[in-house]
């Protein structure tokens, strides 16, 4: 009896594992890619982001601030968000990243937020160079307008 539990045990999580989608970041082309929210041009990798959303189709943004602009106005369903880690460059989960963000940080769109994996590497950043730490939920509670650098001196949307 032990035996056929433990089998239909693994049947069953070999069958959810099945149906379970992997979402992964996709590459972003600097020569035609455009941020979803401003519609700017992608010029820089490292501060660009991206959703995916739960029919596989991915969402490109320029500046993290773009990202988080367009999830608090926006009612999309998304499977994952991506960023890229601040030390790293590499493409990391959002929904685990810890953000700092301060004036001084130079973004595409002037939102100055930039992305770690890592709570630790995001403290140690902050007390070299100051800066606010933020969670995504702290981050998706925030008016990201009040993030811009002075308009008069950003692109602005």
């Amino acid at each position: 009896m032990k035996t056929k539990i433990v089998l239909l045990s693994i049947v069953i999580f070999i069958l959810g594992a099945c149906g379970a989608k992997n979402y992964e970041p996709v590459a972003i082309n600097l020569d035609s890619d455009t941020c979803d929210t401003c519609n700017m041009g992608i010029q820089n990798e490292q501060a660009s982001a991206q959703i995916i959303k739960e029919d596989g189709t991915p969402m490109k943004f320029d500046d993290i601030g773009c990202l988080i602009t367009y999830l608090q106005e926006k009612d999309g369903k998304i499977a994952e968000a991506y960023v890229h880690d601040h030390n790293s460059k590499k493409w990391i989960d959002m929904e685990s990243s810890y953000f700092i963000h301060s004036i001084e940080i130079d973004t595409p769109m002037s939102y100055g937020i930039i992305a770690f994996e890592s709570e630790q590497d995001a403290k140690d950043w902050q007390q070299e160079n100051r800066g606010d730490l933020y969670t995504k939920d702290h981050l998706l509670q925030v008016n990201m307008k009040d993030f811009k650098k002075d308009m008069n001196k950003s692109h602005g949307h």
